[in-house]
């Protein structure tokens, strides 16, 4: 992936005028705003037939399954597995 320096001199504005106008354009940090759209890729992935939680967790760039785990559990409120959990029984 991009780092935040390197998507600055893409846009030719320093790390910390990139952060700014993130923030006031988007409401959140580069880093947060990227963190939600994997949280969201996670879920979109998690409701495909036989996701697979680790799996989900490699191809969305986390280092391991605990680690999608924490940050799903912090912006969706629940594990990964009890998102999926849900999911399935939605569908039935």
């Amino acid at each position: 992936g991009v780092s935040i320096t390197e998507l600055a001199q893409i846009v030719h504005l320093s790390p910390r005028q990139l952060h700014r106008k993130f923030v006031e354009t988007f409401g959140a940090s580069p880093q947060a705003f990227i963190m939600k759209l994997r949280i969201q890729a996670a879920c979109e992935a998690l409701q495909r037939e036989g996701a697979n939680i680790s799996d989900v967790a490699r191809d969305l760039g986390f280092c391991d399954q605990s680690a999608l785990t924490h940050h799903f559990h912090r912006h969706m409120g629940m594990t990964p597995l009890k998102y999926l959990q849900q999911f399935r029984l939605r569908r039935v």
